[in-house]
């Protein structure tokens, strides 16, 4: 199975949802060596993921951009649609709009939009 792991957002700064996204990228990577492993970073290859990048079954794609929401909602899309894994996880944000197929998973960190969600500013409620 070839799996794409989105780590666009270990570039802009970690907090605890990037790291989490960063953890389970390096769990799979490591204890799955049967699947293939597609990483797509932003402007670099992450620091620590290095020595990962360099596994037989592990390929990196780096997707140069400043902006979040140019390279996220934009540059983002081309670049997975090029790419045509198997399973595409978003485990720090949402898969971007543009971005339709039917094996993709993500993770939901926090419950506001559905519990406070008249607190959010209406453009943050819609995303």
């Amino acid at each position: 199975m070839k799996i794409l792991f989105d780590l666009t957002g270990l570039y802009d700064h970690i907090t605890g949802v990037e790291r989490y996204a960063m953890e389970i990228a390096k769990a799979f990577c490591e204890s799955y060596p049967e699947h293939q492993y597609i990483l797509v970073f932003k402007n670099q290859i992450h620091k620590d993921f290095i020595k990962i990048c360099g596994m037989e079954n592990v390929k990196p794609v780096v997707i140069k951009g400043n902006g979040r929401l140019i390279t996220g909602q934009i540059k983002l899309p081309i670049c997975l649609y090029k790419q045509r894994a198997d399973a595409y996880l978003f485990l720090a944000f949402p898969e971007p709009l543009l971005f339709f197929h039917k094996n993709i998973y993500t993770a939901i960190h926090d419950m506001a939009p559905w519990e406070k969600g008249n607190t959010l500013k209406h453009l943050s409620k819609y995303y």
